[in-house]
């Protein structure tokens, strides 16, 4: 009946609450059942909605707080009620990235914090300086949302330089969604999170311990800033990195420091990357071929790299294979061709579009 009205996505709170002397059906307590006990109370919800939602033409989404082995076939989870105070980000993330290798993909967290209080119990309304930081790595993230307890969250009642901090970072997430999108069903098939630990894309030493930071998918490196003088230590693993928002190239295998301010942060395409852009920054659904951009970056002599786009329905409408020998790149495209660009990005080589 809700599903009817309209209502999008059950919210699927508190299940671990479990008391521990109830007993189930099953005659097992609630202390001997606390774990699958979240995973039965999210897949009853998600069956119902999935079959209320194909009666409608739609799918089924959960926004799930708690979880166990085998969560992940009952998307998605959030970070829970985390706090607006300062340094919490850093608390968000590690859970993030724990989730992911845990196999959970589709993650997410409020935005700007759900309590208005820190953990001594003083009212807390984050102020421009936290809120930015929370919606870069927000919008940066698998799952976006912005809310919070009591007072709002939305960009419109902070300040003016916060709503423009929040617009370039949302018109860099819609016109991302061909990669985001594709990515996400991507990590369905493979099991990948969307949200990497660096662990999970290179063997490198130290990388098993780096916290702080994170892929997006295959090709896109973030690290939220977690300082209020803007200043973040990040470490590029090897071969080349262009930055997403300024075009700078810089070599990896090290540790660097760069301070930002409100309207940036470090976030890096890897080298041999076609990273599909798209035409539109108003809204999330769109056609994703209609004016796409396929960005070549630092394709090297002798390499290859490939990408497939999707559509919001997990639909393949175009799979492109780029090659380089010498100084001529070969680029393949299958499917929807017509009205896309090819950009190059660290290179000035002949292209030759089949």
């Amino acid at each position: 009946r809700l599903m009817h009205m309209g209502v999008g996505v059950m919210k699927t709170d508190f299940s671990e609450e479990l008391p521990q002397d109830a007993v189930l059906y099953d005659g097992t307590t609630g202390l001997e059942s606390h774990n699958k006990y979240p995973l039965l109370y999210a897949r009853t919800i998600y069956e119902a909605s999935r079959e209320a939602k194909r009666e409608m033409g739609e799918k089924a989404l959960l926004w799930g707080r708690s979880g166990y082995a085998g969560s992940q076939n009952y998307p998605a989870n959030w970070a829970g009620d985390s706090s607006a105070s300062k340094n919490n980000l850093h608390a968000i993330l590690t859970g993030g990235l724990n989730m992911g290798i845990s196999g959970v993909s589709f993650w997410g967290f409020d935005i700007g914090g759900f309590y208005n209080c820190d953990y001594s119990g003083q009212r807390v309304i984050p102020e421009d300086e936290e809120y930015i930081r929370s919606v870069q790595m927000g919008l940066m993230s698998p799952l976006s949302r912005s809310h919070g307890q009591s007072t709002p969250r939305e960009p419109w009642v902070y300040s003016e330089t916060a709503q423009k901090a929040f617009r370039k970072i949302n018109d860099l997430r819609y016109r991302m969604l061909p990669y985001l999108y594709s990515t996400g069903w991507e990590t369905t098939i493979s099991g990948i999170p969307m949200m990497r630990a660096m662990l999970l894309e290179f063997d490198e030493i130290g990388c098993e311990d780096l916290d702080r930071q994170y892929m997006l998918g295959d090709s896109i490196l973030v690290a939220p800033v977690l300082r209020e003088d803007g200043v973040v230590d990040y470490y590029l693993p090897r071969g080349k990195w262009t930055h997403l928002l300024t075009g700078e190239t810089v070599e990896g295998c090290g540790w660097r420091r760069d301070q930002y301010d409100f309207f940036s942060l470090p976030v890096y395409v890897r080298e041999n990357t076609i990273l599909p852009v798209g035409s539109c920054n108003l809204r999330p659904e769109y056609d994703y071929a209609d004016g796409l951009t396929l960005r070549l970056y630092q394709l090297a002599d002798g390499a290859t790299a490939d990408r497939t786009v999707c559509d919001t329905e997990g639909n393949v409408i175009l799979t492109v294979h780029a090659s380089r020998s010498g100084d001529t790149i070969s680029l393949s495209l299958t499917g929807r061709k017509e009205n896309i660009t090819v950009q190059q990005i660290g290179t000035d080589c002949r292209l030759i579009v089949e």
